[in-house]
């Protein structure tokens, strides 16, 4: 009986696997339902994993639902507190919203695990400097830079901070 329990085990890890590749490789070339279905197909049992439920935020991001965005991102915020990447899809999409209050809530609700990661205070620089809070932006992307120095070049790349990071600072 265990070498039948350990068999089926290996198959759903293997099932699990075989469809997120499939539905990341339909996202990377924009084919979103056909990515949808991959994820759906994998059945109720792998729904809630975190691979499955950040690649179904992601399929919403690129099909800018962004009410579809919020919904899923806090769910998954609320199975899964200490993944970074949760906070930062709803906040951006509480962002598209207008709802900019709702956004900033999202980062401050964050717990200090979370709030220590510098993909997180990239992110909240961002959307500072999007409200024209340059001091606060400025800030941010210190500590982005100190917790991940990597993240300069991705800072780089970016329109809005790469303007903080070249412009003369005030202070």
């Amino acid at each position: 009986m265990h070498a039948t329990a350990t068999t089926t085990a290996f198959r759903e890890q293997h099932r699990l696997a075989w469809g997120l590749s499939f539905a990341r490789g339909y996202f990377e070339l924009g084919m979103l339902d056909w990515a949808t279905r991959e994820l759906d197909r994998l059945g109720s049992a792998h729904q809630d994993r975190p691979e499955v439920l950040a690649m179904r935020v992601r399929i919403l991001l690129a099909r800018k639902h962004w009410p579809d965005v919020v919904e899923a991102a806090r769910r998954a915020v609320r199975l899964f507190p200490h993944l970074p990447e949760f906070y930062v899809h709803a906040a951006a999409a509480y962002d598209m919203l207008g709802r900019k209050e709702d956004a900033h809530a999202m980062w401050q609700t964050a717990p200090e695990n979370v709030r220590s990661s510098g993909v997180l205070h990239l992110h909240v620089a961002r959307f500072e400097a999007s409200l024209g809070n340059v001091d606060s932006a400025r800030e941010h992307l210190r500590r982005a830079f100190s917790l991940e120095p990597a993240l300069l070049a991705l800072a780089g790349q970016d329109p809005t901070l790469a303007g903080l990071l070249s412009a003369p600072q005030d202070n």
